[in-house]
């Protein structure tokens, strides 16, 4: 996030589906979208390459909720 005042929601969404990519924005165009099991995700945050607050935040929590 950026600064002070800054705000973010973190969503759960479940059953989706894939669709083409519509990148909107040159850092969209930029972007490459990483998919992980949770326990791949969660092996990336214990070995530090994950480091942003709001992704560990994020997985801390849906691992909780799935009770891992």
């Amino acid at each position: 996030p950026g600064f002070t005042d800054e705000m973010i929601w973190i969503f759960l969404a479940e059953d989706l589906e894939a669709v083409p990519p519509a990148p909107q924005g040159l850092e969209e165009h930029a972007a490459t979208p990483v998919a992980l099991p949770l326990e791949a995700a969660l092996a990336a945050v214990a070995g530090g390459e994950i480091c942003d607050a709001k992704t560990i935040l994020g997985l801390g929590s849906l691992a909780r909720r799935l009770g891992r």
